[in-house]
């Protein structure tokens, strides 16, 4: 792997390739040791899940799910132990908006657990509905995802994996995201809004006003949370402190917005930029434009190397906003975790 002073980021998009590696029974099974740190993709065109060893840039395992299920987002648990990967009947992976895009749907999810303490790879959740991620609570004991079709969201007992509640009135919910003070949000694409749901009592307890269908609020650290607006084409920032309030600058990346992440030491915000094949780069603060750079074709998710310290996967150096090299995959990568023990 070529080294960097600099930390390092990674950037998927949404260009095939092929990968050989490691394979594990379909939908279940053990399967080989994970490096730690490892990276790990969902690919949506292939029902493949890759583990990458971020040292040697190599594809160390990759592991089926159900034929004919599309991985497409992760969830890490908050002690690290584990991770879920929501499969879909349909290919969300597609890019946003349009036939294959996030607006579409899928007549069943399953929930995949992978345990990094037994290796062990299990289906946990099948529901009849499209279930865009899985997240685990603050506290580790509830898995928390939203049923679009139905208008509602439904926790899980994240041991026995049996429901546990299920709240109703929400407007296409899309992704869900826990934050570290016992809620989650809600993306409620059919409403333009987030809704900050209390796992305690129950109850939505307040809701943001976004723009033209919001997909996801990615958490970023600090009780930041970035909110893709795809309709809108912008971005939006959510701040968790004693609440959670709106802030009033509005990120403009000038196109359709996938993840949107802070850098390691928060120096940066960095916009997946699907439509124009960038990743953008704003002030922390002001949100103000600092610059872009090309990342492949429809660059969606990123993650960055935690220790801030150093169907294609692209390896960014933060600081020269270069791609050094690439990772080829097979499929459509589009959820992303770097997992750290």
């Amino acid at each position: 792997m070529q080294r960097f002073s600099h930390p390092l980021a990674v950037v998927l998009t949404l260009a095939a390739a092929s990968c050989s590696s490691h394979m594990a029974d379909a939908g279940g099974g053990i399967f080989e040791s994970i490096p730690s740190p490892a990276i790990l993709i969902a690919n949506g065109g292939n029902s493949t899940i890759s583990i990458i060893d971020p040292a040697t840039l190599q594809v160390v395992e990759s592991l089926p799910v159900m034929s004919d299920m599309n991985p497409h987002h992760v969830g890490v648990s908050p002690d690290k132990s584990r991770v879920l990967i929501t499969a879909l009947s349909g290919d969300l992976s597609g890019g946003h908006g349009g036939t294959g895009g996030h607006g579409g749907g899928a007549e069943s999810t399953i929930v995949y657990q992978l345990s990094l303490d037994s290796r062990e790879i299990t289906d946990v959740i099948s529901i009849d509905a499209t279930a865009h991620n899985a997240a685990f609570s603050s506290d580790g004991n509830t898995i928390v995802l939203g049923m679009m079709e139905h208008g509602m969201i439904v926790g899980f007992d994240a041991t026995t994996f049996s429901q546990v509640f299920e709240a109703m009135g929400f407007e296409m919910p899309l992704e869900v995201t826990p934050t570290s003070t016992g809620t989650v949000l809600v993306a409620e694409s059919g409403a333009g809004r987030i809704a900050l749901f209390d796992l305690a009592s129950k109850a939505t307890t307040a809701t943001f006003d976004v723009g033209t269908t919001p997909v996801a609020a990615w958490a970023s650290g600090g009780g930041n949370y970035y909110v893709s607006v795809e309709g809108g084409k912008q971005v939006k920032h959510l701040v968790e402190d004693a609440s959670v309030t709106l802030d009033s600058h509005t990120v403009d990346p000038e196109g359709v917005p996938g993840q949107a992440v802070l850098t390691p030491n928060a120096q940066e915000l960095w916009v997946a930029v699907e439509d124009r094949n960038v990743v953008a780069y704003f002030h922390p603060d002001t949100h103000a434009k600092l610059g872009e750079f090309s990342a492949g074709i429809k660059p969606h998710g990123i993650v960055f190397e935690p220790s801030g310290e150093g169907g294609n996967v692209l390896v960014v150096d933060v600081a020269t906003h270069t791609v050094s090299s690439e990772i080829a995959l097979g499929g459509k990568p589009n959820g992303i975790a770097w997992l750290t023990r």
